[in-house]
């Protein structure tokens, strides 16, 4: 995928893997390849597909006008992919959210697991006719081509406690019973703690454009909250780098990237509301606090999930202050009933171990494989 999130969901089923035998490698792009590498993994560089940003919100124009080069990509993936896996001759491919990997893996005649949550992709046209057309057009062209797929794991909660509610749609070649499972969100965090007296956690992610301007908003807001006597800790997202500082006595720690989170202990999430982001602490059952881009409809509509399910407050990026946004943490932290919401919504998520899933999926098709 484009940005850390996809390969950081699939890093705890990559190194349990590696751990038991497997020979595990990456195909990837973007920022994603130097992250698999740090990881420890054999990573193969590919071409960039994604969308184009403008002050942090997703433009249909420039989208649109980059088709072009964006196809010109896409088939020079495919040609990669299939040349890798001729290569490499891997037992099972997964395919993380990736139909060049799917497209070129079937040709290849390899089995294949798809993990995915966003099978409906909602595209920002203002238009709500000529909107509707498109995306039901396009998802169903992708529904055909995800249905190649030997087992398809999607990486959500299966319904009312699915986080991309306006995603998670199944059309009929995906709803056979033996190719369809729901794993829970997978790349879930088990080293940090929840603590009603802990830090509030700034989480900076997406793509380098969006991330500019997320960096700026949350160190801001978080030297408010030092201001104020509230603890919190950011990450600037950046796993290339290494700077760390301490500011207001300790009160506010800054990060480029955080490796190992050990003892941490947050008690809320500032978040831009990507699905890997609120799977990785959504079994704290702490309160989140979500800026995502009207114009990135993944992320709205997965804030605008969370927020129904009274376990997030939302506040769309465009236009936000440094000082709306610590309001709404401090809200957030004095308000009970969300937090107890945020509770009850983690205890029955544990139902839905993600990792453990996907691993005994990918490990049973191997076996179908040796057999």
């Amino acid at each position: 995928g484009i940005g850390y999130g996809h390969v950081g969901r699939d890093l705890p089923t990559a190194l349990y893997l590696g751990s038991v035998g497997w020979d595990v490698y990456f195909t990837t792009y973007g920022d994603a390849v130097h992250f698999a590498r740090a990881s420890g993994f054999r990573t193969y560089a590919e071409p960039s597909v994604g969308y184009v940003t403008k002050g942090g919100e997703v433009t249909m124009k420039g989208t649109i006008l980059s088709l072009f080069r964006q196809l010109n990509s896409f088939f020079t993936q495919l040609a990669d992919e299939y040349r890798i896996i001729r290569k490499e001759k891997p037992d099972v491919v997964l395919s993380d959210s990736r139909l060049s990997t799917v497209l070129a893996a079937k040709l290849a005649g390899k089995r294949i697991v798809l993990l995915i949550h966003e099978l409906k992709v909602l595209t920002p046209i203002r238009d709500p006719r000529f909107k509707r057309f498109v995306d039901a057009i396009a998802y169903r062209v992708l529904s055909t081509f995800w249905s190649f797929s030997d087992k398809v794991v999607i990486s959500d909660f299966p319904p009312p406690l699915t986080i991309a509610e306006e995603n998670v749609v199944l059309w009929w070649p995906l709803r056979k019973r033996d190719k369809l499972v729901y794993a829970g969100p997978c790349g879930r965090v088990t080293a940090c703690r929840k603590s009603d007296h802990g830090v509030v956690y700034l989480r900076v992610s997406g793509i380098e454009s969006e991330r500019v301007i997320l960096n700026d908003l949350y160190y801001k807001t978080g030297v408010l909250l030092a201001r104020d006597g509230v603890r919190a800790i950011m990450s600037r997202g950046n796993a290339r780098g290494n700077f760390a500082s301490s500011e207001f006595d300790g009160k506010l720690l800054v990060y480029d990237w955080i490796r190992d989170y050990g003892s941490m202990e947050i008690n809320s999430l500032v978040s831009v509301a990507g699905q890997t982001s609120m799977a990785e602490f959504v079994d704290l059952g702490v309160p989140f606090i979500l800026t995502p881009p009207i114009s990135h409809t993944e992320h709205w509509g997965i804030a605008k999930s969370l927020e129904k399910k009274g376990i997030a407050l939302v506040l769309p990026l465009r236009g936000l202050t440094p000082e709306q946004l610590r309001d709404a943490v401090e809200q957030a932290l004095a308000d009970e009933a969300l937090r107890k919401r945020a509770q009850e919504y983690a205890s029955k998520a544990k139902s839905y171990p993600g990792d453990q899933v996907l691993i005994s999926v990918i490990t049973s098709l191997a076996a179908q494989h040796t057999a």
